[in-house]
């Protein structure tokens, strides 16, 4: 499996709907926990991903804008992930934080 298998992955995320909100004026609250989850799962995504490549024995010399373009793109392949279900931490998070 290639880098790029995993941004074919995809499962219906469950996020939490604006109608589904028990008290007038908390849609707010619910985006903001949709947001942060979401962000949250992809910062810790870009975590693994960075820690991952320490490990890969490297060949030959690097450029000199190498590491920020290799941040840029883990950052990129992180929310890919994280918007596509991730490993399912932003949805145990919006579970755990939203008021049912």
């Amino acid at each position: 499996m290639d880098e790029f298998s995993l941004l074919a992955i995809s499962r219906p995320r469950p996020e939490i709907k604006k109608s589904e909100s028990p008290k007038p004026g908390s849609t707010e609250k619910i985006d903001d926990i949709n947001k942060g989850a979401k962000a949250f799962e992809s910062y810790f995504v870009q975590s693994l991903l960075k820690e991952m490549k320490k490990g890969i024995k490297k060949e030959g010399g690097s450029g000199y804008g190498e590491g920020m373009y290799q941040s840029m793109f883990d950052e990129a392949i992180a929310n890919n992930i994280a918007e596509r279900g991730g490993f399912g931490l932003a949805d145990v998070l919006i579970e755990n934080l939203s008021d049912k």
